[in-house]
């Protein structure tokens, strides 16, 4: 079999709009800042893949992506990208320390893997665990607000849209403040709804078992992120006490890596653990930590950081390959957006489904790039 090799690299800088600003524990969002990779084979094959940091998972600065791909890149001048494996080993050397540009190589050489097989990513993942990929998954909706009035009417919307579990960010705002619309958001979708909150790191420890009790009324189904990351026994005890109440909790900014998920089970940290592709540095990482959930017994839900069409296509793919159960995954966030790069999927009725063909199944939109790119394709022969 002749081999492929890439020979060009392409990275253009973006800046796309959300449609309204996001309160979360970490500060007000308003934009997504990132970098579009465009890898290219000898065949003409073209994969991409989408660099995008987000506050408070102690990745590098958009910036720093854009500087990592620049110089990775040109060291896979001699890959062959159908031998993903070596590929990757190769890539996880050079960027230890920034997951954003590492899972948006992985990605790119992802796609192309996957377009030399004439297959969907999902499918390609898929078929190295030797389950078959699902056409999609089911997925939360977000709510939120800026007042109580809007929360309310965003709950009735989703739930007028479909959708049978909730999600709400915490610690933006004052505990009695989020406790408040905690009790706006039950009242609005009623008790057969699933609510589950993201409190983003922000409660102090002290105070933690006060509003575990305190939330124990509302029937929530697990908690992302009480405590700080670093605090796993912590999450530990506050684990064991909502287990007493029929509620679990989630690790999420305490997993950016394979080592980190290993140190949340085995220090009993949490019941589900979530998958941020873009977090862990990759598809192949995301992965590897679903099954160490699967084996631990635990269960796990991916999600994105708020990505644009490519990295939701991504993380996606990695749902429908997933083998066993999960909770609703949180990949229904492109609507969150005010443009994007690409058409992306969108939910029915609480489900969301990949698009169909090779690779992601996306077309990029090169209007909508010029329109949002920061500066002109910045081009690399390989």
């Amino acid at each position: 079999m002749a081999s492929v090799r890439l020979v060009r690299a392409r990275l253009r800088p973006y800046r796309l709009p959300l449609r309204n600003p996001l309160e979360t524990a970490h500060g007000i969002l308003r934009e997504r800042n990132g970098c579009l990779l465009e890898l290219e084979t000898d065949s003409g094959l073209l994969g991409y893949g989408d660099a995008c940091p987000f506050p408070g998972f102690r990745m590098e600065t958009v910036e720093k992506a854009v500087e990592t791909l620049d110089q990775v890149v040109r060291g896979l001048d001699k890959v062959d990208p159908r031998d993903l494996r070596s590929s990757l080993d190769l890539v996880v050397e050079q960027t230890a320390h920034a997951p954003a540009s590492r899972f948006a190589i992985d990605c790119a050489l992802h796609e192309i893997a996957a377009l030399a097989e004439n297959v969907h990513v999902s499918e390609y993942l898929a078929s190295q665990w030797g389950v078959k990929a699902t056409a999609g998954c089911s997925v939360n909706a977000f709510v939120g607000g800026s007042t109580l009035e809007e929360l309310q009417e965003n709950v009735v919307t989703a739930a007028g849209e479909g959708f049978s579990d909730l999600k709400l960010k915490l610690g933006a705002r004052s505990w009695e403040e989020d406790l408040q619309r905690i009790r706006v958001v039950r009242d609005a979708c009623g008790p057969e709804f699933k609510i589950r909150l993201d409190a983003g790191e922000s409660w102090p420890e002290d105070e933690a078992a006060r509003r575990l009790a305190q939330v124990a009324d509302f029937d929530i189904d697990f908690i992302e992120q009480p405590l700080p990351f670093q605090n796993l026994e912590g999450m530990a005890s506050l684990r064991i006490q909502a287990q007493k109440i029929g509620m679990m909790l989630a690790a999420d900014e305490s997993i950016v890596g394979v080592g980190d998920a290993r140190r949340v089970i085995e220090t009993g940290a949490a019941d589900i653990l979530v998958l941020k592709p873009a977090a862990l540095g990759g598809l192949r990482a995301a992965a590897e930590v679903g099954a160490l959930s699967q084996r631990a017994g635990l269960t796990c839900v991916v999600t994105t950081l708020i990505d644009s069409a490519w990295g939701t296509s991504a993380s996606l793919a990695l749902a429908c390959a997933l083998p066993g159960s999960r909770k609703s995954d949180g990949l229904a966030t492109s609507s969150l957006l005010a443009a994007d790069l690409a058409k992306a999927p969108r939910p029915h009725k609480g489900r969301l489904e990949r698009f169909p063909g090779r690779g992601f199944g996306l077309e990029l939109d090169l209007l909508a790039l010029d329109r949002w790119a920061l500066e002109p394709f910045r081009e690399i022969q390989l």
